[in-house]
């Protein structure tokens, strides 16, 4: 009974520095909109009137609908907390109604595939074993729905053990990491709270992209640099920053390609036994492995969450994207079908810059993409003589590096750490032609 208060408390605490948090907020906008009216009375009458043209046209006195009433504020949030709450109980239950019919479309082409392998004689094991395997009967969109309703049931699952046995610290966690426990219909609203204006998903997924890329080099060049080895910094650990630091100044400055990176670590890649901490990524360094995963989550991590679950979470989405590509392999989907949302995200989950190009040019690079993670592996493991063991978790770490930094770099983009990028290649491009 105590936890159970203690548990509403911190909510009810939670909510009132949330509605603070909206009052400031609000507050800050007013003055910011009075700063901007300054800078617009400073600017010359030609001036304004061009730029006016092309913007839209925003009030000065507009501040967005917000109150600044901190109690109508706070009914204002507690009121979309409950609608967005009724909304995703909704969605999650026509998700699983879905998930459902995909299911049992699944299970009768598997069923039909059985029967035709009973005809040919094959035994029931092998015919088990075959099953396993099979990826078809249904297409890209429907295996995507079937893997998010299993993981919105997953996390439904651990929000209710770890409410039921640490509700001490439960508020605590969906405040540091809401996306661990929250179903996909109940992050929308708040993904979307990390939009600027006039600023679609895809764009913010990319800027927030590139700030983790610029930490994760600033963090591996100054655990290089270190002289003397500490409690929380072992030697082995900086020996391994110092080459990873090496090998990516090389890259960076040689603009090696995708193939060129997987040769140099072909010796890794493919083994001749089972490498645990290879497959693991253990052997990485851990500055790595937070780089990773904060391009993967775009965001920056907690500076106190542990490593290991970190590598943990990397693994899971390396894993998700195996299976994607397994899918798309095994079943032969041609990429030219698919949905131009579905094509939009698999090259976002892959870090495939999507702001910008053409589908065409995404179409390339997802295929390359299947074709060196997925498709050359196999077919290099069945000829090999020897048993060759395909650590796929590095080569797909290696690729999603590869391609977030390539975004970075690329000139449609126009965040503020790819423009610093950009500027300085053309600079450097301008002097040589000099």
């Amino acid at each position: 009974m105590r936890a159970m208060l203690f548990t509403w408390r911190t909510a009810l605490s939670v909510l009132v520095a949330q509605g603070i948090l909206v009052q400031c907020d609000a507050r800050r906008n007013g003055e910011i909109a009075s700063i901007s009216s300054h800078i617009r009375s400073l600017v010359p009458a030609s001036v304004a009137s061009a730029s006016s043209s092309s913007a839209p046209a925003v009030s000065e006195d507009d501040d967005g609908g917000a109150s600044t009433n901190i109690v109508v504020t706070g009914f204002n949030f507690v009121k979309d907390q409950i609608q967005s709450t009724i909304s995703g109980i909704g969605e999650c239950y026509s998700d699983h109604k879905l998930c459902d019919s995909i299911r049992k479309k699944q299970g009768e082409y598997k069923r039909g595939l059985k029967a035709e392998w009973e005809q040919l004689g094959l035994d029931k094991k092998e015919i088990g074993q075959k099953l396993k395997e099979v990826k078809g009967g249904i297409t890209y969109d429907e295996f995507r729905t079937l893997r998010r309703g299993k993981e919105d049931r997953n996390k439904v699952f651990q929000f209710f053990v770890t409410s039921t046995f640490a509700p001490k610290i439960m508020p605590y966690l969906m405040m540091a990491s809401p996306e661990r426990f929250l179903p996909s219909p109940f992050m929308k609203a708040r993904n979307a709270s990390t939009l600027r204006a006039g600023e679609t998903r895809l764009e913010a997924n990319q800027r927030l992209r590139s700030h983790s890329i610029f930490r994760m080099l600033i963090n591996l060049e100054q655990t290089a640099s270190v002289a003397k080895p500490s409690l929380f910094l072992r030697k082995n650990q900086i020996e391994k920053t110092k080459k990873l630091v090496e090998v990516t100044q090389m890259g960076l400055q040689s603009q090696i390609s995708e193939s060129t990176m997987l040769d140099a670590l072909e010796s890794r890649i493919f083994t001749e036994e089972n490498n645990k901490s290879e497959i693991s990524l253990s052997n990485l360094p851990s500055k790595f492995v937070r780089g990773l995963s904060e391009m993967i989550s775009s965001k920056q991590q907690f500076s106190l969450y542990p490593g290991f679950l970190l590598r943990a979470e990397v693994l899971n989405y390396l894993r998700k994207i195996q299976e994607e590509d397994d899918f798309l392999v095994q079943s032969s989907t041609p990429l030219t079908e698919l949905a131009q949302t579905s094509l939009v995200d698999a090259c976002e989950t892959r870090m495939i810059g999507v702001v910008g190009r053409q589908r065409q040019e995404m179409e390339s690079k997802l295929a390359d993409w299947l074709n060196r993670a997925c498709v050359e592996p196999q077919k290099r493991v069945q000829q090999s003589s020897s048993e060759l063991v395909y650590n796929g978790n590095l080569a797909r770490s290696a690729l999603l590096c590869y391609n977030a930094i390539e975004s970075v770099q690329d000139q449609r983009a126009n965040c503020l750490p790819k423009l610093l990028v950009q500027q300085g290649g053309s600079q450097e491009k301008e002097d040589v032609d000099v």
